[in-house]
């Protein structure tokens, strides 16, 4: 008797769980900035971080670019961050790349959000459609 193995596809992430696996990102990150203690070196957790916003967003997002200039401080421009006098600049420099990353990650949160709400309303016309 030979037994079959059915060969399983992905089944594709829904837009709650991949919201959440960044929101989980943007948890982590905060251990970086004083809020517990990281359990990993941030270049590791920045390589992580860019291959879950290529994942979730695609590799062409500009979401991906602005981490990548995020972990140099230099996103302030595409993720609408003001710019702040700095007191002690080496600190400061640290936690402004922090700060950056941080809003990347929430920006991401936010197009995904967003696509979650144009799903719903798509599911909805599409539903109204049918009741016609």
């Amino acid at each position: 008797m030979s037994t079959t193995r059915a060969t399983l596809t992905p089944v594709p992430l829904s837009l709650d769980h991949r919201i959440e696996r960044v929101r989980a990102q943007l948890a982590e990150l905060a251990t970086y900035r004083g809020k517990g203690s990281p359990t990993r070196s941030l270049q590791e957790f920045d390589q992580e971080t860019e291959a879950l916003i290529a994942e979730q967003l695609g590799d062409g997002s500009e979401l991906l670019e602005a981490y990548a200039y995020a972990e140099f401080g230099e996103a302030g421009g595409l993720v609408n961050m003001t710019d702040e006098a700095p007191e002690n600049a080496d600190f400061d420099s640290i936690h402004h790349h922090l700060v950056q990353r941080g809003r990347v990650l929430e920006s991401c949160i936010a197009e995904l959000e967003a696509q979650r709400g144009l799903e719903a309303r798509s599911f909805q016309a599409s539903g109204e459609a049918r009741i016609r």
